[in-house]
């Protein structure tokens, strides 16, 4: 009785959009599932707050924009009093970031934020505007999503491991070529890599006008690898290629690691 008449209070406190504070287990026990539920939950603006499920499948609570180059600041709202162990939240980086970046909530920490391995965050490893998932485990937070480095300019994103350069370059020879891209920090395109940047570089195709030297093996010492063009039609194509003597003169591009 006592159950059924603290039920109906509650009802009648949310009719009135007042506050519902039951300090004793309530039993829903309608005949369907309409008659087993509480609806016209607002917004949290606490922790103790009730969440309804649209925020919960929104996960506002623990989404938030974050902003600074050293130590990226977000504020949840709700505000959590303390970070306990297991806490996932999504942030949004505002700007890029430096190398060793840490990670503030709502003015708790900063914590040391990395990456599998345990290992720091290199700069600008989290894009700005790209959402990333952390885990806090107590002490630290961990990236869980896989956020490669943007490219650097000249170059865009073959895969999620490596860029090309959006344009080529021409070398005296197949080692010039290598020696060319070395001097870069990057490496000359191998020919899978060559032939996948084609493929998934919007606009690429078109900057090919010839064939360019690829880092690929040959059965020959003498002979390197080329891409992109077939030399008996002279169509261009990313799954073309051919072989030429390495004191060829001829165009290459490079690539690198994200």
């Amino acid at each position: 009785m006592r159950i059924l008449f603290t039920f109906l209070f509650a009802l009648n406190l949310i009719a009135l959009k007042a506050q519902w504070d039951v300090p004793v287990r309530v039993t829903m026990s309608g005949d369907t599932p309409d008659a087993r539920q509480v609806t016209g939950l607002a917004t949290p603006s606490s922790n103790t707050a009730g969440m309804s499920l649209a925020a919960v499948r929104s996960r506002t609570p623990i989404t938030a924009n974050a902003s600074g180059t050293e130590v990226l600041s977000l504020d949840l709202s709700p505000a959590p009093t303390s970070l306990e162990p297991g806490l996932e939240l999504t942030l949004v980086p505002t700007t890029a970031h430096v190398a060793n970046v840490q990670l503030l909530v709502n003015g708790l920490g900063p914590h040391e934020l990395v990456k599998s391995g345990g290992l720091p965050l290199d700069s600008a490893e989290m894009p700005a505007g790209m959402p990333a998932r952390v885990l806090f485990d107590g002490l630290r937070f961990h990236l869980l999503t896989s956020a490669g480095r943007p490219c650097r300019k000249g170059f865009s994103i073959a895969t999620e491991d490596h860029c090309i350069a959006d344009s080529s370059m021409t070398a005296n020879n197949f080692r010039e070529a290598s020696r060319q891209c070395v001097a870069m920090n990057a490496r000359l395109c191998s020919l899978s890599e060559w032939a996948t940047g084609c493929q998934r570089v919007p606009g690429f195709l078109a900057t090919v006008t010839e064939l360019e030297w690829v880092d690929h093996a040959t059965n020959s010492q003498d002979q390197g690898k080329l891409a992109g063009v077939d030399r008996i039609t002279q169509v261009i194509g990313c799954t073309f290629g051919d072989t030429d003597g390495q004191t060829a003169l001829r165009r290459f591009r490079c690539c690198m690691n994200r």
